[in-house]
């Protein structure tokens, strides 16, 4: 029976929270990452205790930057919820938070290509890419005590000069491609979901799927913020059918609260994504002899990266996302 490689990802990362525009400032670590309120911590650390308890392992993709506006020893607690609980950490990097902190404080730094957000690693040339994946990798190890092996970039706004900076500076997987933002360019849909090697780096894009409701919308990633537990099961199976070898699911370390404002200061559990994280984790270790869970750092150790061929989209058809977008707005009111 083929086994199909499913890899739980989480983007840990702050927000400029209006920062950048100065309508309001960046929000913390302890509010974002770790998601810390009075009634306990909804973000990280609950994460990594469901997985642990679920048996299963994530990559935790750790956001460096934040480190220049709130120091490192800000994002260390963050780093071990995640080690302490036997998961994988590996380096994500939001150029923005870097550049507001160089802004602040005077600084001059490479502008971005015309027309794009500071915050794109697509932004820079290779050499600039170079320098900042080398100082993310610096606060890194400083942070979670080892050399990352895996990376992401904010926002998926890579580009082929992200590989070949990744593979100047020694990393071996990138996570970065999805087509629903647009990267890589190029190829049609039989490209999509495929995973590469290029540059001696293993890209392992986001895996996306096809919604029907309304007619051939838009392509979304396996979150359970965009869908339903029944829609990424159905996903995954498709997946499985199909002979994928490699799927990827994101999540955010935000992705079980419900924020009151957007510096963070007020939420609340989110009880839908906590119902569908939950029911996803019982799902695949119900099915551990078709779907293994596994980390990017174990992809990297065991270095048996094959080539799937054709990629394939799944299609979610009409009836699940109709029934997600009622559900999903009935949980807007903050107050449910």
């Amino acid at each position: 029976m083929i086994e199909l490689n499913v890899y739980l990802t989480v983007d840990v990362e702050c927000s400029m929270g209006g920062g950048w525009g100065g309508t309001g400032a960046p929000v913390p670590p302890e509010r974002r990452m770790l998601c810390r309120n009075e009634t306990g911590e909804w973000g990280v650390r609950f994460l990594a205790e469901e997985l642990s308890r679920a048996g299963l392992r994530a990559t935790f993709f750790l956001e460096m930057f934040a480190a220049c506006l709130f120091g490192a020893d800000a994002l260390r607690p963050v780093a071990a919820a995640v080690l302490d609980r036997g998961q994988d950490v590996q380096m994500h990097l939001h150029p923005v938070f870097l550049r507001y902190a160089q802004r602040q404080a005077g600084e001059r730094y490479p502008p971005p290509a015309a027309g794009m957000w500071p915050d794109a690693m697509a932004a820079y040339d290779e050499e600039e890419q170079v320098r900042l994946i080398e100082r993310g990798a610096e606060l890194f190890e400083r942070i979670a005590g080892q050399a990352p092996a895996a990376f992401r970039a904010g926002g998926y706004q890579a580009d082929e000069n992200t590989l070949r900076a990744l593979g100047r500076c020694g990393l071996r997987v990138d996570s970065s491609a999805s087509p629903a933002v647009g990267w890589p360019a190029g190829g049609g849909e039989w490209r999509w979901n495929r995973a590469r090697r290029v540059e001696g780096v293993i890209e392992v894009p986001v895996t996306v799927a096809r919604s029907r409701f309304p007619d051939r919308g838009p392509v979304k990633h396996l979150e359970i913020s965009a869908l339903s537990a029944g829609e990424i099961e159905a996903a995954l199976e498709q997946c499985h059918r199909a002979g994928l070898r490699h799927v990827v699911l994101m999540f955010h370390s935000f992705s079980t609260v419900k924020a009151k404002d957007p510096g963070y200061r007020r939420f609340r559990p989110d009880r839908v994504a906590i119902a569908r994280f939950r029911r996803l984790l019982r799902f695949l270790a119900a099915e551990p002899e078709r779907f293994r869970v596994r980390t990017f750092a174990e992809l990297v150790a065991e270095g048996d990266f094959e080539d799937p061929g054709d990629g394939f989209v799944p299609d979610l058809g009409r009836l699940r996302p109709w029934l997600r977008k009622a559900v999903q707005a009935a949980n807007g009111w903050y107050w449910l």
